[in-house]
């Protein structure tokens, strides 16, 4: 098939939804940028090696479909929009997704980037950019919903992308599908926004009809009295009306890495927990087990802004500085490969009036 460029587009300023799937286009041009009502723009299976930076001026994006786009190479800087870049088989260089200056300007409350089968993306890199993306989504919902109590929409976001480890960044990690933490005495402060997730999915050759698996989880916390605060969720549920009919195959392990704003509880700074567990399983369509797919490794991470300066909160011990400079030592040791260099910064990390406490909190979860 004869390949096309994708001619101008002045004069759709209205435009909310474009299709050019399977147009055997081989280039984009500048013009994209100027459909500002853009919502939802379709491109995938097409045959173009690279998307022009000023997609991200595209304001009022909220979805972009470049599945099976084999030719594709790199992708520039997006806007923070969901993305299904399905077996982009090629694509080697991803640009830092953005994050936008205030969660206010979000209007859909569910964000997903999916790198099925982007197998020759740098999973290092990817890794540590996705954490460092899910956390500053997690603080400006902190600092513009939960203190501030604006009107803006609760927050859930993935990134999914293929890998078989919980990332380093992970400080609390369990094979199979339930975690249970300790949680450390202190970590809960007003820098604390959120718990990020992570779980590790082997698909063993999932096929589906586009609406792909959805990773369901429950969140259970327990306080000091005793009490249970419970709540449900999912990571990685797609949009079938989105799917366009599409099938998907997966044969790989993939790691889903996430944060979901429900599992913060609106009692959280009246009640004391100590005890975090979380859930995993895999549904598919209309609720229906997967009985070919399982999670074989999850893991649970605290994270704080720094940037919040605020006294700790009602259930924090200790001074707030100290606590954050311990939850670095541990975030960096718990992945240590020097088991003795772990234990030694543990020791110089502890304050005499806070040990007893610490180190029964730091016992292996269940």
């Amino acid at each position: 098939m004869l390949g096309l460029s994708l001619p101008p587009l002045s004069g759709l300023h209205s435009l909310r939804e474009l299709d050019l799937t399977n147009c055997a286009i081989t280039k984009l041009l500048d013009s994209l940028s100027s459909l500002f009502s853009l919502k939802e723009l379709y491109l995938g299976r097409n045959n173009f090696e690279s998307i022009p930076a000023s997609i991200k001026n595209l304001s009022n994006l909220q979805y972009l479909d470049i599945s099976y786009c084999e030719e594709l190479q790199s992708l520039p800087e997006l806007p923070l929009i969901s993305t299904n870049a399905y077996n982009c088989i090629s694509l080697e260089v991803m640009s830092c997704l953005s994050v936008p200056d205030s969660i206010v300007a979000i209007d859909y409350s569910f964000i997903k980037f999916d790198l099925i089968n982007c197998f020759k993306l740098d999973q290092n890199a990817l890794m540590e950019e996705a954490r460092l993306k899910i956390q500053s989504l997690a603080t400006l919902w902190k600092e513009n919903y939960y203190d501030e109590e604006l009107d803006a929409p609760l927050l859930s976001t993935v990134i999914c992308f293929p890998g078989s480890e919980v990332p380093e960044g992970f400080s609390f990690r369990s094979l199979g599908s339930l975690i249970t933490v300790k949680l450390p005495p202190g970590w809960l402060n007003d820098n604390f926004v959120g718990f990020g997730l992570c779980a590790v999915v082997a698909f063993r050759g999932h096929e589906d009809n586009g609406v792909f698996l959805d990773i369901h989880f429950e969140c259970k916390l327990k306080s000091e009295d005793g009490e249970w605060h419970v709540s449900h969720s999912t990571l990685g549920d797609w949009d079938i009306s989105r799917s366009r009919g599409q099938r998907y195959k997966i044969g790989s392990n993939h790691v889903y890495m996430g944060f979901d704003s429900a599992v913060y509880p609106d009692d959280i700074d009246e009640l004391c927990y100590n005890e975090v567990c979380f859930q995993f399983c895999l549904e598919g369509p209309f609720g229906k087990p997967i009985e070919c797919c399982k999670v074989k490794k999850c893991g649970v991470r605290l994270m704080y802004a720094q940037d919040i300066v605020k006294p700790s909160g009602s259930c924090s011990s200790g001074d707030t500085d100290e606590f954050l400079e311990l939850v670095e030592i541990v975030s960096a040791s718990f992945y240590s490969d020097d088991e003795d260099e772990f234990w030694k910064s543990m020791e110089k990390s502890i304050s005499s009036d806070d040990e007893v406490e610490f180190w029964e909190s730091m016992e292996e979860p269940n």
